[in-house]
């Protein structure tokens, strides 16, 4: 029974290329789409405006991370990158950083991020990778740890106007903690 249902569908080449070839381009055309892994490494800039051995620490922690690709810039340079949409996010560790992470309980690290709205993907990943380098700094410490209200850290998240393509985008000023 089935042997004559191939030979009828064999014989109709419009049927057989809708019952089994049709199905097949459409399947492999949706694996091509969908099978981007996006970058291996996310770009990121780093302006260090505390300049103290534990921003340094944290810094190189922040290098030796496998998720993102830091590049330390001067302010002026690393802000235009992300305006025209070369870097998707600039990090600036705040003066009173390193002390901040030196006594958890008595500070707040403040870190600013400047993102690219149309990557908030990207900025997302790197925001982790903060909250968790943080928090390994953190765990190091003999007999402290992270404290019970949280990562001693905020994040203010500000979005800049892209100039891609000649057509800018939105501006907007959020604070994400």
């Amino acid at each position: 029974m089935a042997a004559k249902d191939i030979r009828i569908l064999l014989r109709d080449r419009l049927g057989f290329l809708f019952t089994a070839v049709f199905p097949l381009v459409i399947a492999l055309l949706i694996g091509v789409m969908y099978s981007d892994p996006g970058p291996d490494r996310v770009a990121a800039a780093l302006i260090d405006e505390d300049l103290t051995p534990g921003s340094e620490r944290f810094v190189a922690r922040l290098k030796a991370a496998n998720e993102i690709e830091l590049e330390l810039f001067p302010e002026d340079r690393a802000l235009g990158r992300v305006r025209r949409g070369q870097i998707p996010v600039l990090i600036v560790l705040k003066p009173g950083f390193g002390a901040a992470l030196d006594s958890p309980w008595t500070t707040t690290a403040d870190v600013e991020l400047t993102v690219d709205p149309s990557r908030i993907v990207e900025v997302f990943l790197v925001r982790a990778v903060l909250l968790r380098s943080v928090g390994e700094e953190l765990s190091e410490r003999p007999g402290e740890g992270v404290p019970d209200t949280g990562l001693p850290v905020t994040m203010d998240l500000v979005e800049v106007q892209a100039e891609r393509d000649g057509v800018s985008k939105a501006f907007s000023r959020s604070v994400a903690q």
